[in-house]
């Protein structure tokens, strides 16, 4: 896990400083945060606001899966054209709303491989990621720091 640069509680830039007692944490010196290394950037949100939903910490889940276990870095979705993640998304959308699969994959599915659609909550988990994901190259591609994350 990449130790946050400032507190994910409070915000305080340099804030945490690592304590050991079993087990590795940080801690922020001007709140009361407490922070194990092992947690992750969707298990702060949740623990930090409760109003922040299964159903969004489950996309930020996976869209942090696709970076991380599959590789998909802004570098890598920046090579992405032509609305690509956009229609992926949307493949997993229809698949969730009950249009067959092998179908949807077939006709509209732009890559030739990685087509996983499994149940409908877990789709539009991906849908949602990919969605995300399209969001944050088109913003880069504004901005003009496409390839430079």
């Amino acid at each position: 896990m990449m130790v946050p640069k400032s507190c994910p509680v409070c915000g305080c830039p340099e804030s945490l400083k690592e304590v050991h007692g079993g087990m590795d944490w940080l801690m922020c010196a001007n709140c009361p945060a407490a922070i194990p290394y092992a947690w992750t950037a969707t298990d702060v949100l949740k623990e930090t606001n409760p109003e922040i939903t299964p159903a969004i910490i489950d996309v930020l889940a996976e869209r942090q899966r696709q970076v991380t276990v599959e590789g998909w870095t802004p570098e890598h979705d920046d090579t992405h054209e032509n609305g690509d993640m956009a229609r992926a998304a949307a493949c997993y959308a229809l698949t969730a709303a009950g249009f067959p699969a092998e179908y949807v994959g077939f006709w509209f599915w732009p890559w030739l491989k990685f087509w996983k659609p499994t149940t409908p909550r877990r789709d539009l988990v991906k849908a949602g990621a990919l969605i995300l994901a399209e969001i944050q190259r088109l913003d880069r591609l504004k901005a003009g720091t496409q390839g430079n994350d």
